[in-house]
């Protein structure tokens, strides 16, 4: 007679593939949707759509610049303060709420907003933050100030705006490039008075 005995330090269970049940595959789409989700909501939020439509100049009620031969740089030769607009859209496909990105150093660039009025071609009421729809314009206006030295023979020059675009949630700097670059020289006597502005 043959006997099996069982070994005791064998503690291998066999068994059989478990499936998932209606609860298990409810949690597997759950958890894709949101990963699908988060993705949306990162690729869109930390890749703002604002750009710039092509259209800009010089600020009203501010001294006219002078250009510098046929290049696209504008001066404000012995003066402290101007200032220049540029158009922005957004081509993305959620509002971004728009505010300017701190400046520091000699010059100090101050950034406000002015909706498109398109029926009466005209800008609106200029504010700090504005937060800008799907397809829609508003006019950036940067007001610049001498706020370090610039002595003669040097000049302080800018070419961009830095604003923060907030989008679901997420805060991203974006940059804007103007038509032209706007700066300060010197006059032929000594260097920049700092501005009142400051």
């Amino acid at each position: 007679m043959t006997t099996t005995r069982t070994d005791p330090s064998d503690t291998t269970e066999r068994s059989t593939p478990r499936r998932l049940g209606r609860r298990g595959w409810i949690l597997v789409a759950v958890a894709v949707v949101v990963a699908v989700a988060l993705t949306v909501w990162l690729s869109i939020g930390l890749r703002p759509d604002v750009a710039n439509t092509g259209s800009g100049g010089v600020l009203d009620k501010v001294s006219v610049p002078t250009r510098d031969g046929d290049t696209d740089r504008l001066w404000w030769v012995g003066k402290s303060d101007g200032g220049f607009w540029v158009a922005v859209r957004n081509d993305g496909p959620a509002a971004v709420t728009l505010r300017g990105a701190e400046t520091s150093g000699t010059l100090d660039v101050r950034i406000q907003f002015a909706p498109v009025e398109r029926e009466y071609d005209r800008f609106g009421t200029a504010v700090d933050s504005y937060t800008l729809q799907p397809g829609a314009e508003v006019q950036v206006r940067a007001s610049l100030h001498v706020c370090g030295p610039v002595v003669s023979g040097s000049s302080v020059s800018v070419d961009q705006v830095d604003l923060h675009a907030t989008t679901l949630g997420v805060t991203r700097t974006v940059h804007v490039t103007s038509l032209q670059q706007y700066g300060f020289y010197p006059d032929a006597v000594g260097g920049l008075p700092r501005s009142k502005a400051c």
